[in-house]
């Protein structure tokens, strides 16, 4: 049975965002149902956020060819995935057009992954708005501020809460990916063979490559033995932190949808082998405020 997210609101106002990575919600409900009924498993998601935030507005990130960019860096990067992303889109074609029966904003960076295209929405159309990002990706933790909130299957996460599970602040999280890795995407160690304790207080005091030598020649660094070793792996760290740096700069296209209840209802007789009463309907399109 597929696992529940944190059911509390943190925020109820209108004009504010939820924003969801498509390709990560389908693959959920892809693992939790059988085939013939993914398509509903994944409305029930939708209408369980749709009842979390009813007030908000929804958007939803697609792939574009971010991974294939990546592993030009780092050639490794998610082949430890049965499914690589860059390999076969999992976004269908169904879903998209379900979603575009819907009151709901579609949005790609085609030149960057999910994680890229969330993270230049926030900061070319949603600045200084609340949101709220739906996710398990501690990538999008650097994203984390005063208007910006994660929410995973059991907690709320904030820049607070950041600090405490990560033992960084959300500045520093690709800089402490960098230098620590990350097994999720097959990402290796920018520094090898080093405490993490230490590998974490340089990341706390650096937030790219460029500062680190001023950081090691610093009173503020307490392990002036290791310098020399990470020093011999600057390439390795500059290496990591391109690839894990979300690309909040980079060209988005949006796409807003208003819903069309009528087709929805027809649409969702054909996809799905289970029958919706239209209140059902009119949570799944958010055009019902509960």
């Amino acid at each position: 049975m597929e696992q529940q997210f944190l059911m509390k609101p943190i925020f109820n106002k209108v004009n504010q965002y939820v924003i969801l990575d498509l390709s990560n919600v389908l693959i959920r409900a892809e693992s939790v149902s059988e085939p013939e009924f993914v398509f509903t498993t994944l409305i029930s998601m939708l209408s369980r956020y749709r009842k979390l935030y009813p007030h908000r507005s929804f958007v939803f990130a697609l792939e574009g060819t971010g991974s294939k960019q990546r592993a030009k860096i780092l050639p490794e990067y998610k082949l430890n995935r049965n499914n690589p992303e860059r390999d076969a889109p999992i976004v269908s074609d169904m879903v998209i057009k379900l979603l575009q029966l819907t009151n709901s904003t579609i949005v790609i960076a085609p030149e960057g992954e999910a994680d890229d295209a969330i993270a230049a929405f926030i900061k070319q159309q949603a600045r200084g708005l609340i949101v709220t990002i739906i996710s398990e990706d501690h990538d999008l933790w650097q994203l984390l501020g005063p208007n910006v909130t994660i929410l995973t299957r059991s907690s709320e996460i904030t820049s607070e809460a950041c600090l405490r599970k990560l033992g960084v602040v959300p500045n520093n999280v690709t800089m402490m990916k960098a230098l620590l890795g990350d097994p999720s995407d097959n990402i290796p160690r920018g520094v090898p063979r080093i405490k993490k304790s230490v590998l974490l207080e340089l990341a706390n005091l650096a937030e790219n490559p460029e500062e680190i030598n001023n950081v090691l020649a610093s009173p503020k660094w307490t392990y002036p033995k290791l310098t020399d070793r990470i020093v011999a792996c600057t390439k390795a760290i500059k290496r990591n932190f391109s690839v894990v740096q979300l690309h909040r700069d980079i060209k988005i296209q949006v796409q807003e949808y208003s819903a069309n209840i009528e087709q929805l209802t027809e649409f969702i007789k054909e996809i799905s082998n289970k029958e919706y009463s239209s209140n059902d309907i009119r949570i799944l399109a958010g055009t019902k405020n509960t």
